[in-house]
């Protein structure tokens, strides 16, 4: 099932965490003097800032796929240019290489189009193979090869990737 969420209020912080573990372990690992799981712990609550400043964005999700209650993959939504911004796709470590990344994408992309969206947008590292194959799966092309940031920065490591709906 497919879940947009569009305040922090409405998410289940810790299976949100479970999706992010990943993330949020490289983010605490700047927190070399922690143990480990106070690391993870630091990612999750730079992450849960993070979220509380992107929920203040109108117009901005954060989708989930829990085809059974558990969250198994989510991603970020925003308004962007003439479009919206698909980012920080992550499936939960143990349920990898099922497919739920790939129906959440094509669930949100669905979704934005019901909601008249018409251009949907994604920047993604050339090394992130994995996440390369998802997005042109999923219909997704590259129209530049850098990435502009909604804050302005560009990345010459990343693609840009766009399909109209």
């Amino acid at each position: 099932m497919l879940y947009m969420f569009s305040a922090i209020k409405q998410i289940r912080f810790d299976q949100l965490m479970a999706v992010y573990l990943q993330s949020n372990t490289i983010d605490g690992a700047e927190f070399a003097h922690l143990s480990v799981h106070q690391q993870i712990l630091e990612g999750e609550q730079r992450h849960y800032a993070f979220l509380k400043e992107f929920f203040q964005m109108p117009g901005s999700y954060c989708a989930v796929w829990a085809p059974e209650g558990q969250y198994e993959a989510a991603l970020r939504a925003e308004p962007y240019k003439d479009g919206y911004l698909i980012e920080a796709v992550e499936t939960r470590p143990e349920s990898r290489r099922k497919g739920y990344a790939k129906s959440l994408l094509q669930q949100v992309l669905a979704w934005l189009e019901a909601q008249g969206v018409t251009t949907v947008y994604s920047h993604i590292d050339r090394r992130n193979t994995a996440s390369v194959r998802l997005h042109q799966a999923c219909g997704l092309e590259v129209i530049q090869d850098y990435a502009v940031y909604i804050d302005g920065s560009v990345d010459r490591q990343a693609d840009t990737y766009c399909k109209k709906l």
